[in-house]
Order: structure tokens, then sequence, then C-alpha cells
């Protein structure tokens, strides 16, 4: 053919360009094809010589599981492209793949060029006018190609050519990572149509996506063959004379490969070349870690540019004059936008005091260089020296923030309004800060028009998770802003340090004072609880003290800088303060040496670690620093000077230098940490380890009079979430089709197995009924509701009722207590001593000793339970033997008792329940609730769902979903004033639900929200938009039994009185109302600041507590293990059916909460327990001695009295778990005396 046609790669040949460069050139075949024949011959032409090609391992690997051996390939020293554009009888035409530029040696290729195809941005000088051009800033190049190529021909796109593509697009956006943040709509659009054809049978495509990864990363990372010769050509880029090496492992690790530092000379000595860049990369575990080192060959100059100015940390300094070779900690320059202009920042983590129309100048618009709506924000009022307004962005973590952008109004030319000055205020650790410069000012300049933008560089970078933008003026005036924060997300987990107060007036008379430091001051001479300049990221030069005159001044007109200095002392101690248990390699320090001025690096460098902030270990890391030779000893210079801490692990780093003349000068202190999946216990033994010997190839023995220090490396946790992460998930139509397809299959046999079972227990059902009646009895025995669930539970009917003068043969369930002629009228606390007191409720040995027989045999489960043996003696309840006990009827069983174990079967339809509420437990709908008068139910918080961010699941309802949520902006009901920040509980109902559903779940909320009481979690505001929802009070410790795990102590018995006491304070309000809880345990009461307890009613709606329901057939939880029996077996939901549960509640908390009830019970030992209430005639606990003629096979058991309970408390428990409910005392008799037993 006379034409020929060259895709031609970029001269890296990585996976993308590699990949990319075959399949557009069978893209170029098929057009040929359907244009009539091939009219010109294709080559996809790697862009190396074939020598080079088996140091590409990863395109190696990957063409080679594809079966694309180098024989099918075109290598670059194959074919002569300059001759052959030179023959006049052939025509080149020539296709840029991933790259749209050529270098000076390709420069006759410029006028057969017809095509590029490239992800990168367009350099100017390249802008390839007249031809066609796909240039589109993707992840990877193969995302281009592969649209094109499934847009031209969708035909040939089988599994090969997908898994194909897939390849180079996971390596270059690291598998779509957010955290790396180069994947783009279009990579995961393009990601997910591959999927699905390269993977049509696997299910989950996501894991199977994540695998190939894995396999290409390992591939590249396998350089077992490769020299260090070979490890530096590898992925080789040029840009602007400047090789940029790429290194498969970490620049770190490539400089301890032997010779590596002679291989390194000899690759720019070959090439020219007077600096050369290394950029390293390794994946460990799902971590990236990057570094970055400048090798420049150029005589070094103290004068020349310092690295701080990009934002880069000095890792290791090695300057002669004649090599320079400094390896530095960050690839990613800590100045970048966070996302306020391209909209990584949602509308709903930007807030505002006020706005003078929510929609046309609310936040949302205050995005810098947009006009959307109305333009900016704008506050509703004025601004003046007396009114104060802000503009509030909630970045989500912490962030290092190191520069400002406003612009004003310009509303397309009908804006007037901008700031002309404003104040800065970021929120750490719980409080806000106000922000000022090296100078002291606190206000910063704005702007002088609407239109251009005003950048603001921070002197005193700051650490922050909000930023408030506060617009000044001295006169009235309106203003509106728009903004962007610049910086980079803070990695360091430090949350604060305390140090000696700097000297303000320092060498030639520099303020050596911690300027930016926003902790507190204590005796003027110590700095505590904050973070100041030692963590900014700047690392001061020499030039900011010797630019300072010497003469005498005053701190007035002394003359600030990034260094803080401390004078005439022998040591100085820093206490270092981290969010969480953390893996300390090492540290480094940059620190001064001014001979001149008596500055010189400290001699001693003592470094402690612990867990607790109080025990430190008892040797410490030590450094002793030595002058480098390399430098006369009258030079000023600065030096990083690091200590390896050896993998030691704490919480707390003490740091104490020790001064060799008048000043010590120190700008940065740095930490290289990791965290440790086993950090506690390592923590617990590391003061005995022994310390690790160093490696004989350590950095040290390589580079000679090089200083080790810190490497902050970039880890990107694949669990830690992005600040704003963007969603990522994909619709796959035929998987969702299939589960579909199985769902209802599932559904289908589901129900005819519920219909048959239905049948069976309707006839077990007239069983059960025959055995309890004679023959007489009504067939149609009525069945009652249940309590919490609006199950329906058997109840025992009532046999010959039409014939009252016939003798009983049925207990007599709730008779009327019997009153004496004589009782007088008796003040609350006296009726409530005389219902506890020890003449009432006597347990005597000769009354309370139990002999309870041998075995069991009415439990016919095999359990632990029912195999329990006990011997036929007496013994004292005090003494505690066993975990049960059985309670002391009065009376002989009844004959005729049924067995438990289907008394939770009725289907829920048959038995509706007008009564109880499908959104709480509790019993709010019932008509004797005595609700509140002076509260107004209408008078509720409306919000709209941006104010609430996600945190977790917890679990989900019938009627919807239940997320704990943060809340921002909200009235805090305790307090009465909005808070800012607040953790809450969010019920959802379900997206789309019918409108009857909705009124009634506001009804609901419209009466929980009437709850107003200290000791009960209060429904504090409703959620107006789809899906509608509520807010609920949540403490700060979360429940109880999560409050006693995290509990360091949970031995104080006295602080175990105080909860009950405040428990029974909620639940005598409730009970004052007349609004039974039915779910009253330790799960359901929250804890709150001050250790507040507060009764909640969430728990049932929480997964983690599934365990501490029964769930029947039809998916209804019920919180068997502590209801009253009456409850489980007659339905029955009262008040006094809370005193039972609170009585198993305190039986909890006592045990903190590390049991749940009966444990050794099945569900169906626990019905049938419940059913031996029921049997045992009008028993009550403790009020009856034991009758030995009595038959205790079948008498009920009670909770034994726990460890630390008082006899006085748990006779209370007793008489709480009385069988007839008119003998069990109120919450308001429990209150008072709890409250009496606590103060004695």
């Amino acid at each position: 053919s006379k034409r020929i046609r060259i895709v031609l790669g970029n001269e890296t040949c990585d996976l993308d360009s590699a990949i990319s460069a075959l399949i557009q050139a069978f893209s170029e075949h098929l057009d040929g094809l359907k244009k009539g024949g091939p009219k010109f011959v294709v080559i996809p032409l790697m862009n190396i010589s074939k020598r080079e090609y088996f140091l590409r391992t990863e395109v190696v690997f990957y063409l080679m599981q594809h079966n694309i051996t180098s024989n099918l390939l075109t290598f670059r020293d194959q074919i002569d492209l300059e001759d052959l554009t030179k023959n006049v009888k052939k025509k080149v035409e020539v296709i840029l793949v991933d790259h749209h530029t050529l270098p000076d040696e390709d420069a006759f290729l410029l006028d057969s060029v017809v095509k590029i195809i490239d992800h990168r941005p367009q350099e100017p000088g390249w802008l390839w006018p007249d031809r066609e051009t796909h240039m589109e800033i993707v992840g990877s190049c193969a995302t281009l190609v592969a649209r094109n190529f499934c847009d031209k021909h969708p035909e040939a796109v089988d599994s090969r050519i997908s898994r194909l593509l897939l390849g180079p697009i996971l390596v270059d956006t690291f598998n779509l990572s957010a955290e790396a943040g180069r994947a783009k709509n279009e990579d995961f659009q393009i990601v997910s149509k591959l999927e699905s054809i390269a993977f049509p049978q696997v299910a989950d495509k996501g894991a199977r996506t994540a695998e190939l990864f894995h396999e290409i990363i390992e591939a590249k990372s396998d350089i077992s063959k490769l020299t260090t010769d070979d490890l530096l050509i590898k992925d080789l880029k040029i840009t602007a004379g400047v090789p940029i090496v790429g290194l498969p492992i970490l620049v770190e690790n490539f400089v301890r490969l032997p010779d590596s530092l002679k291989a390194l000379w000899n690759f720019a000595k070959s090439r020219k070349a007077k600096v050369v860049v290394l950029m390293g990369l390794e994946v460990n575990s799902g971590k990236l870690s990057r570094d970055i080192a400048v090798s420049s060959f150029l005589p070094y100059s103290k004068d020349s540019q310092d690295i701080s100015s990009y934002n880069l940390r000095c890792k290791v300094s090695d300057r002669s004059n004649s090599f320079s070779f400094i390896l530095m900690d960050r690839v990613e320059q800590c100045i970048l936008p966070l996302g306020m202009e391209e909209g990584k920042i949602p509308d709903d983590a930007i807030t505002a005091s006020s706005s003078y129309e929510t929609k046309s100048v609310g936040p949302q618009n205050a995005r810098i260089r947009q006009e959307k709506n109305g333009g900016a924000w704008c506050p509703k009022a004025q601004i003046s020296s007396a009114i104060r307004e802000y503009l509030e962005i909630d970045l989500t973590r912490n962030h290092l923030i190191a520069w400002t952008e406003t612009q004003g109004r310009f509303g397309n030319g009908q804006g007037q309004e901008y700031a002309e000055a404003f104040f800065l205020e970021y929120w750490r650790d719980m409080q806000w800060h106000q922000y000022k410069n090296l100078k002291g000012d606190r206000v910063l300049r704005g702007n002088s028009n609407t239109y251009l933008v005003e950048k603001q560089k921070l002197d005193l970078p700051f650490v922050a998770s909000k930023v408030r933008f506060v617009p000044y003026s001295q006169h009235p005036r309106t203003v509106c802003m728009r903004v962007e924060i610049y910086g980079c997300v803070w990695h360091q987990y430090l949350t604060s340090y305390s140090a000696p107060k700097g000297s303000s007036i320092g060498p030639a008379g520099s303020d050596l004072r911690d300027s930016s430091y926003d902790g507190i001051e204590v005796d003027d001479s110590l700095l505590i609880d904050g973070l100041g300049q030692l963590t900014d990221g700047i690392l001061a030069e020499i030039s900011e003290i010797l630019s300072f005159p010497n003469p005498i001044t005053t701190s007035t007109n002394a003359g600030t800088n990034n260094w803080v200095g401390w004078s005439n002392r022998s040591t100085v101690r820093i206490i270092f303060h981290f969010q969480q248990l953390r893996e300390f390699d090492n540290c480094s320090l940059h620190v001064a040496r001014i001979p001149e001025l008596e500055v010189e690096t400290f001699s001693m460098l003592r470094v402690w670690l612990s867990v607790d902030g109080e025990t430190y270990q008892s040797e410490p890391e030590e450094l002793e620093a030595s002058l480098d030779t390399d430098h006369p000893a009258q030079t000023a210079d600065t030096a990083s000077l690091s200590i390896p801490l050896r993998s030691r692990v704490g919480r707390f780093v003490k740091m104490e230098l020790s001064l060799t003349a008048k000043w010590l000068l120190l700008s940065e202190v740095t930490f290289h940490t990791g965290s440790s999946s086993d950090s506690s216990s390592r923590a617990s033994d590391q003061n005995q380890s022994e310390p690790r010997a160093k490696s004989s190839n350590s950095l040290g023995t390589i580079l000679g009079l090089l200083n080790e220090t810190e490497m902050y490396e970039i880890e990107e946790e694949a669990s830690t979430p992005d600040a704003f992460p963007v969603g990522t998930s994909q619709t796959y139509i035929g998987l969702v089709s299939g589960l579909l397809t199985v769902t209802l299959l599932f559904f289908t046999c589901t129900a005819l197995l519920i219909k048959q079972r239905g049948r069976n227990k309707v006839a077990l059902l007239q069983k059960h009924t025959a055995l309890l009646c004679d023959s007489s009895a009504p067939k149609d025995a009525k069945l009652s509701n249940s309590i919490v669930t609006g199950l329906s539970l058997i109840r025992k009917p009532a046999c010959n009722a039409e014939n009252a003068e016939a003798p009983q043969t049925q207990p007599i369930l709730f008779a009327p207590p019997r009153r004496s002629s004589t009782t007088t009228t008796t003040t609350l606390y006296e009726r409530t001593y005389k219902l506890f007191s020890e003449d009432n409720l006597t347990l005597a040995e000769s009354n309370t000793s139990a002999r309870v027989t041998e075995s069991y045999s009415d439990f016919k489960c095999n359990s632990s339970f029912a195999s329990n043996k006990f011997n036929a003696t007496t013994y004292s309840m005090s003494k505690k033997p066993h975990r049960f006990q059985p309670a002391k009827p009065n009376q002989r069983v009844h004959e005729g008792y049924y067995a438990a174990t289907d008394i939770l079967t009725i289907k829920k339809h048959e038995l509706p329940s007008e009564t109880s509420s499908s959104f709480t437990p509790l019993y709010i709908r019932d008509k004797a609730v005595r609700l509140p008068r002076t509260i107004d139910s209408c008078n509720v918080q409306r919000i709209s769902r941006h104010r609430l961010r996600i945190l977790d699941k917890l679990g989900e309802g019938n009627f919807g979903l239940v997320h704990l949520c943060e809340a921002k902006g909200i009235t805090n009901p305790e307090m009465g004033t909005i808070q800012n920040r607040q953790t809450v509980i969010v019920r959802s109902l379900w997206r789309g639900v019918v409108d009857a559903l909705r009124l009634d779940f506001t009804k609901d909320m419209h009466v929980l929200a009437m709850l107003r009481h200290s000791n009960v979690a209060k429904m504090i505001a409703l959620v107006e938009e789809e899906p509608f929802g509520a807010v609920f009070e949540y403490g700060q410790y979360g429940d109880l039994p999560s409050f006693f795990v995290a509990r360091e102590n949970p031995d104080n018995v006295i602080g175990h009185f105080n909860f009950l006491v405040q428990i029974a304070s909620g639940m005598k309000y409730l009970e004052s109302l007349n609004i039974a809880h039915c779910d009253l345990a330790a799960r359901n009461c929250i804890v709150t600041h001050n250790l507040t307890i507060k009764v909640s009613d969430h728990a049932i709606y929480c997964a983690k507590y599934d365990h501490h329901y029964f769930i029947d057939g039809y998916n209804v939880k019920i919180p068997l293990r502590w209801m009253a029996w009456e409850a489980v077996l007659l339905g029955k939901r009262s008040c006094r059916a809370d005193i039972w549960s609170f009585a198993v509640t305190v039986w909890e908390i006592l045990l903190d909460c590390k049991e749940t009830p009966y444990p050794d019970l099945t569900v169906t030992q626990v019905l049938e327990n419940c059913g031996r209430w029921y049997q045992s005639e009008s028993y009550d606990v403790g009020t009856s001695g034991w009758d030995d003629t009595n038959d205790q096979t079948n008498q009920p058991r009670i909770l034994l009295q726990p460890d630390r309970c008082p006899d006085d408390l748990y006779r209370i428990m007793n008489k709480c778990w009385s069988k007839r409910i008119e003998d069990r005392p109120t919450f308001e008799q429990i209150h008072l005396f709890l409250e009496r037993l606590t103060l004695h």
C-alpha cells in the first residue's frame, strides 16, 4: 500500500500507551474495512527499542496474559521512520496516542501527524490546528480510546478487547480510587461498560477488577530481574529537558540498593542532565505511598531557592561543591484548591449565619469564579463593626489551610457588592479560633471590585476541619462573597503540643515567639493544648534572622518570622499529643545554626513515648547532633536532623532538647507514623522490648554524611473516606434483573410455606384449647393483642364464665388488693418506706431458704438449663450459688397448662392493633395517655435534610431506615440554643410512602415531641423533605452497654446507683403520663454529657442488638427476656409491666451489661418460664415462705442477686417481679426509695 498509518505511543511505553496504541490501530483497521477494503497499512508502534521492552514488566505480564508476545509487536528500532517519511512513494500518517508533543529528535514527524488522542492538559505550544484531536482530561488515555472504539465498532467489542482496555484504566486511576483523585466520571462509565462485557458471568465485578488491578501492580513492582540502571529507564519521561524517573519502589528504598547513586550519576552524565527528578511509588496492603527526590549536578549555593516554597519537606540532604541530592517527603503541594470552585465541596457543607435570599444569594452560591443564581453569598444584614455575619465551609476532616481566595458578586455585570476586608475563623478540637498573621493582624485584605480575585497567602497556615469567612467593615456596608480555600489533607494525626513560650526578642531583634499558636498560655511561660508554627509545614530560612538589624529593639517592633526560639536554658521540653495510638518510625527537626549570633543546634535530643501521657518509657531514644564537616564552622545554615523511633507505639511524645549555645531555633517538627492494628498490645510491652539493630545497608551507610530524617509518606488508606467522596455506584441491569427474579421466586416459595404452616398452627391451637377447657368451653376462644409489636399472644380462655355461681376452676389472674379496714392516709415517703421495709420484705433464712428438686422435668429441651441439677439442701440468698433461682409459690400449680412454644405464631394481619405504633415501642396511642397540655405539639423544629450528615447506619424498622447523623445548626432542646454540631439519631421513612403512613408518622412524632424531661431522650426536629424523617436526641457516650465497654473503671457502684436513679426518674415521668415504654433495657438508656442518662427507644431498630430480641417468622422483634409474664402471654402493655423490665435492667447494669438475662435459656425455655408464672396462681415474690408440701417442679425462676447488689435493692427487684401487677411498686415509689438508698 502507498499509505502507511503509524499509531505511535509515548516514549515511556507504559501499559496505557501500549494498550491504547494496539486498540487504536485495530480501530483504524476496521475503519478501512468499512470504507471498502484496506486502503492503508496500520502499524501500532511501541515507542521504545525492543531491548528495553523487558523493563516494562507490567506490559510484558499483561500482554502475555492475552497471548501477545514481543514477536507480535513492532518496536521503534525496527522501523526507520525518518527514512520512511522521505520516501516520496509512500505517504506516512501518524496518530499520536497518550501524548501530544514531539521531542526534538522526532520533529520530522510534525507534518505527518493527522490525529491526536491524549488525556493530559494541552500545552500552549502544541495546539495542532487542522488536525483531528481527541483531548480530554480523564484518568487514562485508554478511556478515550475505549469510548471511540465502542462508538464506532460496538460489534467488535468482545471480552478480550474489554479486558485489554480495563487494565490501563485501573492502573492509571489506581482502581478508580477517590483518594488518588485521578478518576473522572467518564472513567467510571467506561469501566462499568467494559466490566459487563469482560466478566459477564461474575457477580461481584468490583472484586474481580480489584484482583486484576493488584495483579498488574504486583507485576509492575517486580524488580527481581532488573538492575539499578534498568530501574532508572523503566518509566522515564523528559519534560523541559529534565529527566523524570518513575520508580516502582520508593526512592528511599531505591537509594539503599547497591551502587544506586553511582547509577544515578552515570544516568545523568549520559543524558547531559544537570537535574534529575525521581518519583517513587509503592502499593502495600491497599495503601499507596509516594516520595520524590531531586538530584542536582550543579554546585550548591546556600542562596538558592529553598524547597519550602514548594511545600516539600527534606528527607535527606547531601550537598557538596559538585553534587546535591535531596529526598523529599511529599508529592502534593499543600496549595491545592479544596473544591469550592470545582464543586467537590457539596452545597450542604456550605452554610451561613444568614442570607438575604436563600435561593439566589444563599451560601451554596459562594463558589469563586462561578455565576450561580444570584452570583455570590450575600448576608441578610449590612456589615459593620457591630454586626457580624459569616460564611462557613465544612471540610469534614482536618486540612492544612495555606491560601484563601475571595471575590465579590459580579452578577453578570449587575452586582456591586464585595467585601473590602474579612476575618478568618477555623474550627479544631471542638472550638473556634481566630486567625492572625505573622504581624498579629486579624483583619485580612479583601477585594476592591466585584470581579477580580484576591488571593491571600497565609504566612501562618493552620489546621482546621471548618473555616469561616467573616466579612468586616468599619462602616455599614452591603457585602457579598465568593471564596475558595487552598491546602491539603492533614496527615499528621497530631492534636496539640505543649512547649515553653518562645523569646520575644531574639538574635538580631527577631521575634521568636510561636506566632500562630492557638492554644492556652499559662503563667506567661508555657503554651498548652494548641498547634502552631512547629507543625505548620513551613521550613524557615536563615535569611529571616539575618535580615533584621542588630540594635536592641522592643517587642513591639521586633521582626516576626517562622522560627521559634529559646535562650539561656539548659533544656527545652516539648510534648506532642496525637489523636490515637500511633507507630512511630522516626522524627525530624528543622533547626538553625548561626554561630556568629550564638545560635547552634541542640547537643542532645531525647524522646520518650507514652500511651496515657503519664507513664513514659524508661529508656529514651537519643540523638547526639554533630556538625557537618563539609561546612566551615562559622557558616550559617539550616539542618534537618532525624532520630529513629524504632516503631515504638504511643499517643504522647515527650521531646527534650539540650542547648549547646545561647540560642536554639526550631522551625518544624515532623513525625513519620503509621497506624498499628495491634498498637495496644505492643504499647503494653514496648518498654521491655529490645531496640532493633540498624540495617547494614541503611541510608546513612550509603550516603555517608547524609542525615536520616523523617519521610512523611502519603498513605491513602482504603478505609479512610475522602472529605467529599464522589459516588461510584454503578447499575448492572442484568445483575439486578437476575436478583429480582430470584427474589420473586423466594417470596413465592415463602408464601406457600407460610400458608401451610398457618394451617398446622390452627390445628395445634385447637389442641391446646382443648387441653385447657372442659367440654363446654367455646371453640372460638378470643385472642388478645401483643405488647410491643402488635403480635397476638395466646391467652388462657375463661371457661364457664357465664355461670358466676359455679365454683372457679381457673385461677384469678388480677384479684383486687386486699386492704385492711384500719388503713390510714400516709405520705408518699412513708408508703414507700413501708413498702420496701424489712418487715414487709423479710428474707430471713428460715423463709428464704429453698428446697430445689433435683431436676425440672417440665423443661423438655436438652439445654444447660434443662440439665441443671441442684442439691436438695437449703441455701441463703445472699450466698448466690446459682445464676437463677426458682420463685416461691403459695398455691399448687393449676393443671392443664399448655406448652408455650407456639405463642408467638399468630399472623399479624389477623389481629390489628389501633393502640400500637409502627414508629416507636412506646404505647402512645392509648386513650388513657395523659399528654402535657403546657407543651404545644405543633411547635416542632422543621429542618432540611442537608443539615444532616450520615455517620453510620444503625439499622431499619418496618417504616424505613435509622441512621446516626451529625446535625448542623439546629436547636438543642436541652440548652435552648442553636448548636453548631450535635450527634443525633434520624428515623427516615422509605421514599415514596403513601400519604396515610406519612400522616401517621407525623402524628406520632408530634406526640413524642411533647415528652420533655431531663431523663427522657427528646424528639427535636422533623425533616420536611423526602425522605421524611424525625431527629432524636443521642448521647455523647452512646448507650449504656457501649459506655461500659469503653469505660476504664466499671466497678464504681455509686455511679451505677446514680444511673438507676436517673432511669427511674425518666420512667416516673412516663408513668405520670400513663405511657408504657414496652422496651425498657440498658440498651435503651443513652449517656450524655455529665453522665446524664436518658431513656430512649432506639435500640429495637439497631442491628447490633438483634440478638437481644426474639424475631418471629414475620421479622417482628420482641424483647422477650425483659418482658413481664402478662405482657408475653396476655399482651398487656402497662407501666406496671415496665416495672418488671426495670428490675431486669437493674440486673443488667449491676453486671456492667456483660450478660443478657437468662443467658442459659433458649427462647422456648424463656417462654415456658413465663408460663410457669401464669400457672403459679396468686404467688408473690418474697412475701411467702416455702411450703415443703408444694410441688416445686414447675415453679418460675427469677434472676439471681448480682454480687454488687445490696440486699435492700434486691428486695426492690423481687417486688418488681411480683406476679400480681397491683403488688408491684410504682416508679414514683422506686425513684424515692433509690434516692434514699444512694444517700446511705
